[in-house]
């Protein structure tokens, strides 16, 4: 289990790291690229970057054990999770929770911060604690913490790939997700600070 908590660790890194290089990569779309119809699930890159950071925040409502607060954002998919896949939608309820471009990425970018505190405060103990919850219909559930964690980055994955669609079509290059990728810049930024660290000394 010693081992799960350092993969787990490992993996809300990266969520943050892909995620932060995510919204850079999409900052080179026009605001009509960034809002216009993608054929998405969520419409657009705006909608689909609103369902992840309203995913992130469910989730962490369930572990926190606000079940009001879970409740609340439960509406977006009880009001049609895919409303926006209509080809003649102008819009959906994702796009319209947080707006304003700038906004939603500053309201992420915050958010992010939480799932590294919690990972790294996390004992292999707690991660196999099972986790009580509400789905989004209302349905009781439960998972181990360490596999709610695991699914909530693999939920990332999946929705920055489809953002990266969009980005390519538009003639943007796509940021390199690699996970060996990131454990590279990682220790280059670790061995980077240490030499740092040394020079002061």
């Amino acid at each position: 289990m010693t081992e799960l908590r350092e993969h787990i660790v490992l993996m809300a890194d990266y969520h943050v790291w892909c995620t932060e290089q995510l919204f850079s990569a999409v900052a080179g779309l026009s605001d009509e690229q960034y809002r216009g119809h993608a054929g998405l699930p969520f419409r657009s890159v705006h909608g689909t970057l609103a369902h992840l950071f309203l995913a992130d925040k469910v989730w962490l409502a369930r572990i926190n054990d606000d079940s009001d607060g879970a409740a609340e954002l439960a509406k977006f998919w009880k009001d049609g999770s895919y409303s926006g896949m209509a080809p003649d939608a102008t819009t959906c309820s994702w796009e319209e929770h947080i707006a304003d471009r700038a906004a939603l990425k500053a309201a992420y970018l915050e958010l992010l911060g939480k799932w590294t505190k919690l990972a790294a405060e996390s004992s292999p103990e707690a991660l196999k604690h099972p986790l009580y919850y509400k789905s989004s219909d209302g349905t009781p559930q439960n998972n181990a913490l360490g596999n709610v964690l695991l699914h909530v980055f693999n939920h990332g994955t999946h929705h920055r790939g489809q953002v990266t669609a969009v980005l390519t079509r538009h003639g943007l290059a796509p940021p390199r997700f690699d996970l060996t990728h990131f454990i590279d810049v990682k220790e280059d930024l670790w061995l980077a600070a240490a030499a740092k660290s040394t020079a002061k000394k």
